[in-house]
């Protein structure tokens, strides 16, 4: 049995205690789904020498301390989806208060026991197979971990380049017979926007401003590119779509920690006749005089779209499908409404007809 085999059985033998630990320190299903997959897609990078000692306890290990710092930075797990995740209700009704009520009774127990609630009580149905979006996770981590190795590779050569030509001109300089300049010639800065590929750019609305111009966030995320920026009360936002596999991240602007430096990627699980993948990301504005229901709502649709129309809290709300040299098939967007519940997502043609989804894949 290969390492991604074993791998996978194990996954599928310890979803269920995962997932029910994870729930038991988030008291929310999904984000336990998120803190689950995302604990065992960090165990697949140290599975091959801990596959025969014992995964169970570092899973574990990795579980508690991946909420613990979720906690302090908040938690921002991946969400893309084309429907709303629940139903909603009606402010004030009874169903809102028991569910209100439950809440705050599951808060003030201990994590232990409200995991010993949860199995008694609830009933929360598993994925078919639960080695599968791990498997993806895993596949979307390698390719960032590929891209930030090759932009430290090209900014470690442009830096040996530096020292070299810089060491070459001083023994020039020392021998005889060979004139020098007075003058020193300026030391050329390390490429850190990694930008050696080729791209069509799609029609307009179209961006190749480039975002993460700085190290560390150049090596992580380059080459990215705006889709959106503005404003909320107390700070500033902008969302950038990055490297190769359709994904997007709020970036570091001003403040920006309303919205947590949530990320997404759109580029799988694309049903037949899907028209949009989106993820709604509620902002969390503190010292408000009044309260605020705003959502960051930031997602892909086809190329052949160039606008996006959200309806939500029974407003519509339109921004532009902006394409950007991450992606020749998936155009982005990203807008802020003051609204808590996302109705529909619909792309739109230039003559504002519906976009068709996607092609190929």
């Amino acid at each position: 049995m290969t390492a991604e085999d074993d791998f996978d059985e194990f996954v599928r033998a310890r979803w269920s205690a995962t997932a029910r630990l994870a729930y038991a320190l988030t008291l929310d299903h999904q984000k336990a789904e998120d803190l689950a997959q995302d604990a065992f897609t960090k165990l697949w990078f140290h599975w091959r020498k801990l596959r025969t000692g014992s995964p169970e306890a570092y899973l574990r290990k990795i579980v508690t301390s991946t909420f613990l710092s979720g906690r302090r930075r908040r938690w921002h797990g991946e969400h893309p989806t084309d429907t709303p995740p629940e139903s909603t209700v009606d402010a004030g009704t009874t169903q809102v208060e028991e569910r209100l009520a439950l809440r705050e009774a599951m808060a003030r127990l201990t994590p232990r026991q409200r995991a010993a609630v949860y199995l008694r009580y609830a009933e929360r149905p598993e994925p078919a197979d639960p080695a599968v979006p791990v498997r993806l996770r895993i596949k979307r981590r390698q390719v960032r971990r590929r891209a930030t190795a090759a932009a430290i590779s090209a900014a470690a050569v442009t830096a040996v380049v530096v020292v070299a030509s810089s060491a070459l001109g001083s023994l020039r300089s020392a021998e005889p017979g060979v004139a020098t300049s007075s003058s020193t010639a300026p030391t050329p800065a390390l490429q850190t926007q990694h930008l050696d590929f080729k791209y069509t750019p799609l029609p307009s609305p179209w961006s190749d401003e480039p975002a993460f111009t700085t190290q560390p966030d150049s090596l992580k995320y380059a080459p990215a590119f705006y889709v959106a920026r503005g404003s909320i009360p107390n700070e500033s936002w902008a969302v950038a779509s990055y490297i190769r596999s359709g994904c997007l991240v709020v970036t570091d602007e001003g403040p920006a920690k309303a919205f947590g430096g949530a990320d997404a990627c759109f580029t799988e699980n694309w049903q037949p006749g899907q028209l949009a993948q989106y993820r709604a990301v509620p902002a969390d504005v503190p010292n408000l005089s009044s309260p605020m229901h705003l959502t960051l709502v930031m997602g892909a649709v086809a190329a052949d779209a160039r606008q996006v129309r959200v309806t939500a809290g029974g407003k519509t709300y339109d921004t532009d499908a902006v394409g950007t040299p991450n992606s020749s098939r998936l155009r982005f967007f990203a807008l802020v409404i003051d609204a808590a519940d996302v109705t529909s997502v619909t792309p739109l043609t230039a003559t504002g007809q519906q976009a068709p989804a996607p092609r190929g894949r």
